[in-house]
């Protein structure tokens, strides 16, 4: 199941944040094999696609990712709300880890 985590950003500007994949006991998960996308959109899951996450592995090994946008990706986002998706792939399942709102301004 998808985590939500909603946040601002000033358009123009370069957006990073890292994430560490853990499960339940804080143990790191393995995510050795994945592959990642993500989508911006300025409306809903239906609408057209804004921009992409730059998403680079750090240390799959230990559930270490790094995703962001550069400033021309942030030029190109609505203003106001914009919904976005994270999916992985890993042995052929798809999995959302990621989904919210990113406020633009």
């Amino acid at each position: 199941m998808a985590q939500f985590y909603s946040f601002d950003l000033d358009k123009g500007t370069d957006w990073f944040i890292e994430l560490h994949y853990k499960d339940s006991a804080g143990v790191p998960i393995n995510l050795t094999g994945a592959t990642f996308e993500g989508k911006i959109r300025a409306t809903n899951n239906l609408g057209t696609v804004k921009t992409t996450f730059d998403i680079t592995a750090i240390d799959l090994s230990i559930g270490h990712i790094k995703i962001g946008l550069t400033n021309t990706k942030t030029s190109l986002l609505a203003d106001g709300i914009n919904v976005y998706d994270i999916e992985m792939t890993l042995s052929g399942l798809k999995t959302r880890l990621l989904e919210c709102e990113i406020n633009a301004k």
